[in-house]
């Protein structure tokens, strides 16, 4: 399947089971596997991020250690999730 052929929700999905078998990504990787820009790229992350715990770590986006998702809870129930 060309990259162009994926959809953006398979996009997410794909990004996520990635990164909970503990890969990391740059955005230019993210940006290449999608065929996309680096800057859509960037979007996309940055939206899973508001649903699944990642964050960008010295240039790479990963899954947020467990100290850190403490607040993660609150902030999804004050969003009414």
């Amino acid at each position: 399947m060309r990259p162009e052929e994926i959809l953006p929700n398979q996009r997410y999905a794909l990004i996520v089971w990635h990164l909970s078998q503990g890969e990391t990504f740059r955005t230019y990787q993210v940006a290449e596997m999608f065929g996309v820009s680096k800057s859509s790229a960037y979007r996309m992350m940055c939206h899973i991020s508001q649903y699944v715990p990642i964050h960008i770590y010295r240039g790479e986006w990963q899954v947020c250690a467990l100290r850190e998702q403490a607040g993660t809870a609150t902030t999804m129930r004050s969003r009414g999730l």
